[in-house]
């Protein structure tokens, strides 16, 4: 477990009680950068690739409530006190 390292298990433990457990996956892939180019570049890129994230995480969560919210809230349609009627009068 990264809480148990030394300097770094500060970054990665807990000091509350909480309930939830959360785990933090970190993948490491090593590459071969020349130069500065393409440290430059790869630096760029994988910005691109992760600086809209934290948008899609908050959208993603919004969603998610808004959908578990919305099922509760189903009303029946109104039928005019008869359940054979149509819920809204014809159109002429």
């Amino acid at each position: 477990m990264l809480s148990k390292l030394p300097v770094l298990g500060a970054l990665f433990g807990q000091t509350g009680d909480e309930s939830t457990r959360q785990e933090l996956l970190i993948l490491l892939t090593p590459r071969v950068i020349r130069n500065q180019n393409e440290a430059d570049k790869m630096t760029s890129d994988y910005y691109e690739l992760f600086k809209n994230v934290g948008k899609e995480i908050k959208l993603e969560k919004h969603k998610k409530a808004t959908s578990m919210s919305n099922q509760g809230d189903q009303t029946p349609p109104q039928t005019n006190g008869n359940a054979n009627a149509p819920s809204s009068p014809p159109k002429p």
